[in-house]
């Protein structure tokens, strides 16, 4: 019988074929059959991504939480289920698969650590990823006492409740938000576009003090623009005096560099059997576990004595 260790250290050494047959083929006496059964019967939780990893993070009120979605990528399933189209930023492009809005600890060392997930099923749950996006932070928060006093999210989640969440947590956000919100620089102009705003030198490097609408405290804005001429909005509720066009860039540098890119989707060919809910969720866990054990391993090799 395969075993929950033996799983993940074939998703960690696999570079491409994830596939049960090809784990078969390596392992004595295990069957295809028993690996698809091994994935029926398991049942976990994303609470074991945090028990995994809740001895593993460096947690401070310096450290990031970086939330973000990924889309495993299921090209040629028709009956699985929880496989619809999506949008995946990493393909730049709507591509069939499983949602799954992840949550990430990151201490600025270099290491990244995924503490929770949420798979989005709408048709299962009618939760919605900023349904998601708060139960998490909620958990991380107010049941495991997560310190991490800075939160990095892109627009899909800059709701006004989720701001206003975080605000009254007294943490700090960064977040990008889409061109069709609108903000106000005094009472006397009201509410404009982003687009509209005059951004002097001065501004674009040291952001501007605004009104969001809706959201009841003052942000400081940014625009930051990239080498294609691509526009980033950014916010946020950070009482820094001496923020900078550089130091926001940093900021949302955490979540373009976060799992979502570099590990988590690495792992995204999962094998799958069709029409097993259970399956997809143990599915969607290990490759987050073969991620906290490839990353405690990196962290144990770096502490280890340089040969001259």
């Amino acid at each position: 019988m395969i075993t929950k260790a033996q799983y993940i250290e074939f998703l960690i050494s696999t570079p491409v074929n994830y596939t049960c047959t090809h784990l078969a083929d390596h392992l004595s006496g295990i069957s295809h059959d028993s690996i698809t059964d091994f994935l029926k019967s398991q049942r976990l939780t994303a609470d074991s991504i945090w028990t995994c990893a809740k001895n593993l993070v460096h947690d401070t009120e310096a450290s990031f939480l970086i939330v973000d979605d990924s889309v495993q990528e299921k090209p040629y399933a028709r009956a699985i289920e929880l496989v619809y189209p999506h949008y995946s930023g990493n393909k730049h492009a709507v591509i069939r698969g499983i949602d799954i809005v992840n949550l990430v600890h990151s201490s600025g060392d270099g290491e990244y650590y995924p503490i929770d997930y949420r798979i989005y099923a709408p048709e299962y749950d009618r939760a919605t990823k900023n349904d998601h996006f708060l139960a998490m932070l909620k958990e991380a928060f107010e049941v495991r006492k997560i310190c991490a006093k800075y939160i990095v999210f892109d627009s899909w989640y800059a709701s006004v409740a989720n701001l206003k969440y975080i605000h009254r947590q007294d943490r700090i956000f960064y977040t990008t938000l889409k061109s069709n919100r609108l903000v106000s620089l005094n009472k006397e102009e009201g509410y404009i576009h982003l687009d509209t705003i005059e951004w002097t030198p001065e501004r674009l490097q040291n952001g501007i003090t605004v009104k969001l609408k809706e959201v009841p405290f003052l942000v400081k804005l940014f625009k930051l623009v990239a080498k294609d001429g691509d526009i980033d909005w950014v916010i946020t509720n950070d009482p820094a005096t001496d923020l900078t066009m550089t130091i926001v860039r940093c900021a949302m540098g955490c979540r373009v560099l976060s799992p979502r890119i570099e590990t988590i989707d690495r792992h995204r060919e999962v094998p799958m059997p069709e029409r097993v809910v259970t399956t997809q969720s143990y599915c969607v866990l290990l490759p987050r576990l073969a991620c906290i054990k490839s990353a405690c391993r990196r962290t144990k090799e770096d502490a280890l004595p340089r040969e001259t």
